[in-house]
């Protein structure tokens, strides 16, 4: 019995112990900034994307941030703004997937109202090369002055991690787990992604990616400022 206490409060313990990593990545510190650029194949400038965590909440091992997010085009028009969820517990952290939703594809959303999932990629604290990741599914819909607009599914698969790299953006060095994924978009038209993203667990964010389709390079999304 003493050995089946001492266990479950070494546990205890350690699930509080990494619940409190959770505060020290970057999207569980109230009032932090980041900052992501996505340029084309040619490097030219597509979208900018603030984030600012603006609410933080820890229930026993369990944090949770809201983080408003604002997207602006190449001429820094604003595109769009949301308040996403983001979630950190003792053995995961689970990115809202409405960040993976591409910057263009929210053109528009600016004035309309927005309906969409609470769905979640999860990365495992304990991942490491050539461990298989959940897939996630994601559903968005657009509507105005009650008539529906548009509707948006995106699937997120086949992610497994490859290897371990460290990473130099305009935000600093990461080292990183090189995670790769297979995206299905399903819109007004249908696209088909493999994604390279490159994951800082010290800081939970995925400070890299690569989007590339039928194996040419698209676009390159990467963390270029960051203030906690």
């Amino acid at each position: 019995m003493k050995t089946l206490i001492s266990a479950i409060l070494l546990l205890w313990a350690m699930e509080n112990a990494w619940a409190q990593d959770c505060l020290v990545s970057s999207y569980f510190k109230k009032n932090s900034k980041l900052e992501f650029r996505t340029t084309d194949e040619g490097g030219k400038l597509q979208t900018r994307v603030e984030y600012e965590v603006i609410e933080t909440k820890s229930t026993g091992n369990h944090v949770e941030a809201v983080v408003k997010s604002t997207v602006f085009d190449k001429k820094e028009k604003q595109l769009s703004t949301a308040d996403v969820v983001y979630q950190c517990t003792g053995s995961e952290f689970r990115m809202n997937m409405r960040s993976y939703v591409p910057a263009q594809q929210t053109q528009g959303m600016k004035d309309m109202q927005v309906k969409a999932d609470d769905s979640y990629l999860i990365f495992p604290r304990n991942m490491t090369t050539g461990s298989r990741l959940p897939d996630g599914n994601f559903h968005l819909e657009t509507s105005m002055n009650g008539m529906k607009i548009m509707s948006l599914n995106l699937s997120v698969t086949d992610r497994q991690v490859v290897g371990k790299e460290s990473v130099t953006t305009p935000a600093g060095t990461y080292d990183c787990l090189k995670i790769t994924t297979r995206q299905q978009m399903k819109s007004v038209m249908s696209f088909d992604y493999e994604t390279t993203e490159w994951y800082a667990p010290s800081n939970g964010i995925v400070v890299k990616t690569e989007l590339y389709r039928k194996g040419k390079l698209q676009s390159i999304s990467q963390l270029t400022k960051l203030i906690n």
